[in-house]
């Protein structure tokens, strides 16, 4: 994919979950979108290389849902810091009430405040804070 049109690294282990989980989502509800909906089947995506990145890029740059998910993919990148952060002070809060926090809730945390990225951009605001109060108070 070009790098102008890609979402860039996401480092953050839980962030990648978060996205994953979102773009999986949104694929499987992609029903009226055929390019959206050939990255769900193995069939199209168990080929040979060069039709392999024909259905990807199609996937991703040839309707409403992939270009969602690009979009959505670079404000998960852009905030991967933040969200991070937000987990684990959410993820101490738990610990602290003697609570065990399982991996699927360390996900679900992720996709949670991943998903206030896109609320904040309706807001205006266009990046999480990252400061450790700020972050503490969010969570």
């Amino acid at each position: 994919m070009p790098a102008q049109a890609g979402i860039g690294e996401i480092n953050e282990t839980v962030v990648a979950s978060s996205f994953a989980k979102y773009m999986a989502e949104s694929l499987i509800k992609a029903t009226t979108e055929p390019n959206a909906q050939a990255l769900v089947k193995y069939a199209t995506l168990d080929t040979d290389s060069k039709t392999f990145m024909s259905a990807v890029l199609g996937g991703f740059m040839g309707g409403e849902t992939g270009k969602q998910i690009l979009k959505t993919g670079k404000l998960y990148q852009a905030n991967q810091k933040a969200i991070a952060m937000l987990v684990a002070s959410h993820t101490a809060l738990f610990e602290k009430a003697n609570q065990k926090v399982e991996s699927s809730g360390t996900t679900n945390l992720a996709y949670l405040y991943s998903s206030l990225t896109g609320y904040f951009v309706k807001l205006k605001i266009t990046a999480l804070p990252t400061d450790e109060a700020t972050v503490n108070k969010i969570a």
